[in-house]
């Protein structure tokens, strides 16, 4: 996956600050959730660079989406022995059991979670949603972050001539340890 949008990236040792252009609700994966300061996610008008009389306040409201199987066709084994699984719909999904209905008879009946064979591959991973209530329309926002795995690290080299000339040169490298890919229009490195 890749984020690509106009957005500016500040780079510290050990996190990044990310501001970019608000289009509407913003969705992160589990993993990305972990790795950002949710107390860092803020939003303000781009006209606040200028200063002014008034403050804009937003509501941020954060929605935690559960990826739901129930209604999905599954295949289920009754107990670890049975070789040949039965087609039924997941009813009440839970991580140790499961409630489902089987399809020919209409039978309802509690399975371990281990004995359900999908026929797509299952999303267990939560989604977060964030978005800003009450928003003018007639304005662009900025919504800003901090976030735990991007960073920067500087090497150096010093090189010697025989003029007694001397090169010195600083190299840095911007490492990225989210499966996504950033690309930034303009990144400082703090």
């Amino acid at each position: 996956m890749c984020l690509s949008f106009d957005n500016t990236a500040r780079l510290y040792d050990s996190f990044a600050e990310i501001h970019q252009e608000y289009t509407g609700p913003m969705r992160f994966q589990q993993n990305d959730w972990n790795n950002i300061k949710h107390e860092s996610i803020i939003l303000r008008s781009s006209s606040d660079d200028n200063v002014n009389e008034t403050t804009t306040l937003f509501e941020r409201r954060v929605l935690r989406i559960a990826m739901n199987m129930t209604g999905k066709k599954v295949l289920v084994r009754r107990y670890p022995e049975h070789k040949k699984p039965v087609v039924c719909e997941i009813i009440n999904e839970d991580y140790s059991y499961s409630l489902v209905r089987e399809i020919e008879t209409g039978h309802y009946f509690r399975v371990q979670s281990n004995l359900i064979e999908y026929t797509d591959e299952p999303q267990p991973n939560t989604i977060y949603e964030v978005s800003f209530h009450p928003l003018p329309a007639n304005d662009t926002f900025i919504v800003s972050y901090v976030i735990k795995n991007i960073r920067w690290q500087a090497r150096y080299t010093l090189q010697t001539y025989p003029d007694r000339s001397t090169r010195f040169q600083i190299i840095v490298d911007i490492i990225n340890s989210s499966p996504l890919n950033f690309h930034f229009n303009q990144t400082h490195l703090m």
